[in-house]
């Protein structure tokens, strides 16, 4: 997660040999990195609890 970090600091992508291939975050889409013991990309996590508020706040 440190290296993630560090590279989108100095580069603006997070992307490193460490984890796999992180796409930008757009809409509809929301690919998210979930940083567990294998790191993995998926897309909108926890949808429905987000589309709940939509509209609320």
């Amino acid at each position: 997660m440190s290296a993630a970090w560090i590279n989108f600091a100095r580069a603006g992508d997070p992307d490193h040999a460490g984890i796999p291939h992180w796409p930008a975050y757009r809409l509809p889409e929301r690919m998210t990195m979930m940083f567990e013991r294998e790191p993995k990309v998926v897309p909108d996590p926890n949808g429905e609890n987000r589309a709940a508020w939509d509209g609320i706040i």
